[in-house]
């Protein structure tokens, strides 16, 4: 049997598993046993030949060692190991504190998304399911050792994520709200707590999470962090709460294209003031200018001509916005499969597990658990702000839209009423005349 060393290396870094099981004897081996090893091995037979072949697999057992981690064996009753865990200890291993994650058990047990079968196999338990979800996005595990660890099969492992997966986005409405009613003055009086920026009522940027080379337009997905990802958008208030996410976007889309493509963006367009009532907005980086002009705050371009003003204005726009990428370093720092490569090839999927982590960050974080003490030196990787990025429309800065469309203008006129617009500004200014 001759082996392609290059197939195999290759198959070995795309993540597949090397079927080592193949007999070493001779040419007595049938031949249907030999044809599902087809695409990597050419049966021959011979002595020689299988001598060979036992080295070879010796050989690329190591190498898949060395890629992948020793295979670990199944935990036998594990879910007894974990009822007998303190509650720090629980919550260092799933990263959600056991309160939160027993509430959660309860309502997924009570929900459709648990299959009853009697009679039939045995259904696994919502508690099951759960730790099984968080035992993967709290980690940068595999499929495979999670299944070891649960002491089941793959196939059961990314069965029961999809499941969990899908009931989390279920209940996803009542854990990512938009800020509506009596929920908007609260909402913007503790951002103008930061640096009296008022009526602002969220903070938006982008982060990338790696996923791996897609099998289709894979080049399209790989982003300035020279990885493939996909664009988490999120709008955040300021007790670093999502209150309205997407994802899924490419990695090579600007932060514009990628809110263009929301639904966010449609209803701001469509109907601002329902959207943004009594002149509300967001604050958004450099990565926004042009964009959602009415409704977007962003810092104004540095030309090296901007005035004290406009530079005090850009300092206490940063310093505000500066709690979505906050909110973001502690989504990754809690769920660590987020902050890797996501290994899923079904980017719609990626997306969902990724979007499924941001409603338990809500729910963990109105549970008054932050996470701050699951950050490690490893999770400082979130500033996905694109400054200075120019946007894909090649837009020269906001400052070009007249006074009374442009958001941006308007709020640094309530904080410097008396302040002189530099020439760009006053030709804005003087269109509406």
């Amino acid at each position: 049997m001759n082996l392609d060393l290059n197939v195999v290396v290759n198959a070995l870094e795309r993540g597949e598993v090397l079927n080592t099981s193949s007999s070493s004897s001779s040419s007595s081996s049938s031949s249907s046993s030999r044809s599902s090893n087809d695409s990597l091995f050419n049966s021959t037979g011979g002595s020689e030949e299988a001598i060979e072949d036992d080295e070879i697999v010796q050989m690329f057992g190591a190498y898949q060692e060395l890629l992948f981690g020793a295979p670990r064996k199944r935990v036998e009753d594990y879910l007894n190991i974990v009822h007998q865990k303190d509650d720090e200890q629980f919550r260092r291993e799933f990263r959600l504190p056991r309160p939160v994650v027993d509430d959660l058990i309860g309502e997924l047990h009570a929900s459709d998304f648990i299959p009853n079968t009697p009679g039939g196999k045995d259904t696994i338990s919502a508690e099951l399911s759960l730790l099984m979800f968080l035992s993967m996005v709290s980690s940068d595990n595999v499929l495979r050792e999670t299944a070891n660890l649960f002491g089941c099969g793959e196939t059961t492992v990314f069965r029961v994520v999809r499941r969990v997966t899908d009931w989390l986005l279920h209940i996803s409405p009542d854990h990512i709200v938009w800020p509506r009613g009596e929920d908007i003055q609260p909402t913007s009086a503790a951002f103008a707590t930061r640096a009296n920026i008022r009526k602002c009522i969220g903070a938006i940027d982008g982060s990338h999470i790696g996923i791996e080379k897609p099998e289709f337009y894979g080049r399209v997905y790989w982003c300035r962090k020279e990885k493939y990802s996909i664009v988490l958008q999120a709008v955040v208030n300021f007790e670093m709460i999502f209150t309205n996410v997407q994802c899924g976007s490419p990695g090579s889309f600007h932060d514009i294209r990628v809110l263009r493509r929301t639904g966010l963006y449609r209803a701001a367009e469509r109907d601002l003031e329902n959207t943004f009532p009594r002149g509300t907005f967001l604050l958004g980086d450099k990565g926004y200018v042009g964009v959602g002009e009415r409704w977007i705050v962003t810092p104004f371009k540095d030309y090296g001509n901007l005035t004290r003003e406009q530079t005090d204005f850009n300092t206490r726009v940063s310093s505000t916005r500066v709690v979505v990428e906050q909110a973001f370093g502690l989504l990754k720092s809690r769920f660590r499969y987020l902050r890797g490569t996501m290994r899923l090839r079904d980017i719609r999927f990626a997306a969902r597990v990724v979007i499924a982590c941001c409603v338990l960050h809500n729910i963990c974080m109105r549970r008054d658990d932050y996470g701050e003490d699951l950050i490690d030196e490893e999770d400082n990787d979130d500033s996905d702000e694109n400054e200075g990025a120019d946007s894909e429309d090649d837009i020269d800065n906001n400052d070009n839209a007249p006074v009374a469309q442009n958001r941006t203008l308007s709020a640094f006129r309530e904080l410097y009423p008396d302040a002189v617009i530099p020439v760009r500004q006053r030709r804005a200014a003087n269109a509406l005349v």
